[in-house]
């Protein structure tokens, strides 16, 4: 298994990505995923060595319940470009698949018309992305805990769900508020 200093292979990401025209924004941007990510893991468990292994055991520490925050996601991308320079040398474009969170359900279908809603009020496609996979994370909670309608949720299922809930929980919060804000308004079934 190869084994390198982390300072080093970052050094070397760096001037791959000058020699590749990359913004300076984007270049800054990268290294402040490297810092407050990998570094920080790294050194919390005290590595010093970075190899993919460590990179992988990093990655998992950025799941949550099986599924990929988006913030999580680009520090995620800034170990696969660790790898991708200590491995192979240079660093592959990436290749997304579109993730869709499906609402589904009685309480899906519920969910599904405030995100029409959102739509039809010309929100960007980024807010609405937002929405449909905090809602989905909050339905995956509701079915887990056996609930089967609108009318069946209680603040305690709203409670342990913003609770558990490990990153970006004003975001998740404003969410739940502008659904059940929605629903209040009449469009309870």
């Amino acid at each position: 298994m190869q084994e390198v200093n982390i300072q080093d292979l970052i050094n070397r990401c760096v001037k791959y990505f000058q020699k590749n025209c990359y913004t300076r924004n984007r270049i800054y941007k990268y290294k402040s995923l490297w810092r407050t990510g990998i570094i920080r893991y790294m050194s919390e468990l005290n590595i010093e060595s970075y190899s993919p292994d460590v990179g992988a055991d990093f990655i998992s520490t950025c799941l949550f319940n099986g599924t990929i925050r988006p913030q999580e996601r680009e520090k995620i991308r800034s170990v696969q470009v660790l790898d991708d320079m200590l491995l192979l040398g240079r660093i592959r474009k990436r290749c997304l698949a579109p993730v869709y969170h499906v609402l589904d359900g009685a309480v899906g279908q519920e969910m599904e018309k405030l995100i029409t809603h959102l739509a039809n009020l010309r929100r960007s496609e980024t807010t609405i992305k937002g929405y449909r996979l905090y809602l989905s994370e909050f339905l995956t909670h509701l079915n887990t805990s056996g609930v089967k309608s609108v009318r069946e949720i209680a603040d305690k299922h709203i409670l342990t769900f913003v609770s558990s809930h490990p990153t970006n929980k004003v975001s998740v919060v404003s969410a739940l508020r502008v659904l059940f804000h929605f629903w209040k308004e009449g469009l309870i079934p």
